[in-house]
């Protein structure tokens, strides 16, 4: 009896605007402008990365490797939903829940695409070492389904929730984001990134231990078993110095949402910080030895056509000049 009235207000609110989330201090332009440039260098650094090791053959990158990249690059769109609206008066509240229902959804999309990345290393480690073998085609597929499975209940979670409660989605006090005001979506994302960010601090340290245990066998395997499997010690490594920066984001957001006053900027510092995590993973797994190889070859190839022009004019010039006195 109530599916009819719950509509109602959904389809009424879908049509309307929302406002600004209370705030002592207007949102500072500046501060917005760093914001959507970290967006955009996040977003076209992670996409030169992911073209790269599509495209070019030499290199070889494991299907978890690209659904943890391109879960940051979902990141970045979420984050840039609001891009020429985010000096508006009164944003329109559908672009405003479907950003605020996106921001709550990709963190546990990073997180668990994380942590399945982390998961597929460790048995691929663990079946290199045993018999050689890679993994069966069934746990690849579970590893890469459980992380959009997940921040899609999430989504759901945050879009009924915002439909219910209309005066709770607002744009932030430091006018770049919408978010759900009362802050309970975000401790239910807080919970379950919490618990893929322990679950991959678990798995990373049993992946060491088993490489310290086996590092002689570790060593003796071919470089084609390697790649294939995907496997690489720095990219274990990289894998390990990046999960340690979500925490801080997450320390930050969590901090926030039980602030009981709107700080724009206190909340623009820490959307600050969290929006250049995709440009950190951009910047960590770029400097894989194999696609500076690439890029630095690309470059290379550019400056010698121009090069060989230089001295061929150059050798014109010598040749003729005796001509011309």
């Amino acid at each position: 009896m109530n599916v009819v009235p719950t509509a109602g207000i959904g389809i009424e609110a879908m049509n309307s605007t929302v406002s600004n989330a209370p705030s002592g201090d207007p949102p500072i332009p500046a501060l917005i402008y760093i914001y959507n440039a970290l967006t955009f260098l996040g977003f076209f650094s992670l996409l030169a990365l992911l073209i790269t090791a599509w495209t070019v053959s030499s290199i070889h990158r494991s299907v978890t490797w690209y659904a943890f990249l391109l879960s940051w690059v979902a990141f970045c769109i979420a984050n840039a939903l609001l891009l020429g609206h985010q000096f508006d008066s009164n944003p329109e509240f559908d672009l405003c829940l479907t950003q605020a229902a996106l921001i709550y959804a990709v963190p546990a999309l990073t997180a668990y695409s994380s942590l399945a990345m982390t998961l597929q290393l460790s048995l691929s480690v663990a079946a290199l070492l045993k018999d050689g073998s890679n993994l069966q085609g069934r746990i690849i597929y579970l590893l890469l389904t459980l992380p959009p499975g997940i921040a899609a209940i999430v989504l759901i979670e945050a879009l009924i929730y915002g439909l219910e409660r209309t005066d709770s989605v607002a744009r932030s006090g430091s006018g770049m984001i919408c978010r759900i005001t009362d802050g309970i979506p975000l401790k239910v994302t807080a919970v379950l990134v919490i618990l893929a960010m322990l679950a991959t601090i678990i798995v990373e340290a049993f992946t060491f231990g088993t490489l310290y245990r086996s590092w002689a066998a570790f060593r003796k395997l071919k470089r084609s078993q390697l790649q294939k499997s995907g496997v690489s010690l720095f990219t274990i490594i990289r894998l390990s110095i990046f999960s340690l920066l979500p925490m801080l984001a997450l320390g930050l957001s969590v901090q926030a949402s039980f602030q009981t006053d709107d700080n724009s900027l206190v909340d623009a510092h820490i959307y600050i910080v969290t929006e250049a995590l995709p440009l950190a993973a951009g910047l960590i797994f770029a400097t894989h030895k194999d696609i500076l190889e690439v890029w630095t070859s690309w470059c290379r190839k550019k400056k010698l056509p121009c090069e060989q022009k230089e001295v061929k004019h150059r050798m014109q010039g010598q040749y003729t000049s005796p001509e011309i006195v």
